[in-house]
Formats: structure tokens, sequence, C-alpha cells
């Protein structure tokens, strides 16, 4: 199986994985076809900042995830 890299995770695409549930940007990485050893989520967080300053309403926690208020 082929796995995407995170750099290769879109803004559009990262916020469709978005639900009004907390998930762990982990969780969104291997949804969208990351591979689950891959610990780099600096980028979904980036992304996370970049939507946002684009007003996106993200809610984030660090306990709890990201999701969409």
């Amino acid at each position: 199986m082929t796995y995407r890299k995170v750099s290769e995770i879109t803004p559009v695409e990262f916020l469709g994985a978005l639900t009004t549930t907390p998930q762990r940007q982990a969780d969104i990485f291997v949804k969208l076809g990351g591979d689950p050893a891959d610990h780099n989520y600096a980028r979904l967080s980036f992304l996370t900042k970049k939507l946002r300053d684009s007003g996106v309403a993200i809610a984030s926690s660090r306990t709890k995830g990201v999701w969409l208020p």
C-alpha cells in the first residue's frame, strides 16, 4: 500500500475531514491516506492555522483534538 505524505494533504481535504466531533490530527491524517507510523503532524497544525486565518472557525484542544464548532 502506498501512503500519502503529510505534505500532500491540502487545506480543502483537511477541512473536509473535520467534523463537529473532536478528532486527533493523527487520526485525520490516517483517514486521508497517511501512514499511521508517520508522526510528523506539524503540517496539519499549519493547515489548521491557515484555515483559521482565512476565517474558518476551528476549535482545538491539546487533549481533545480539532473540530468544527
